[in-house]
This record gives structure tokens, C-alpha cells and sequence, in this order.
């Protein structure tokens, strides 16, 4: 159970990192072009 709970927080994890550089990289790039 401890391994299923880890893995499901790791996955959670990568998801909400990968969302926030994902928002950080269209962010960056639509200020460019406003440049």
C-alpha cells in the first residue's frame, strides 16, 4: 500500500511540476512576442 500511495504522489508530483514549467514556457514566450 505504502508503494501504490508513493507512486500515486510521484505521478501527482510530475504532473503539477510539468503543468507549472508548461505555464512558465507559454507565459515567457507571449511576453516575448509582446516585446
Amino acid at each position: 500500500a505504502i508503494d501504490l500511495l508513493r507512486n500515486l504522489l510521484n505521478g501527482i508530483l510530475l504532473d503539477s511540476v510539468g503543468n507549472l514549467t508548461t505555464t512558465l514556457w507559454s507565459l515567457r514566450l507571449s511576453s516575448n512576442q509582446i516585446e
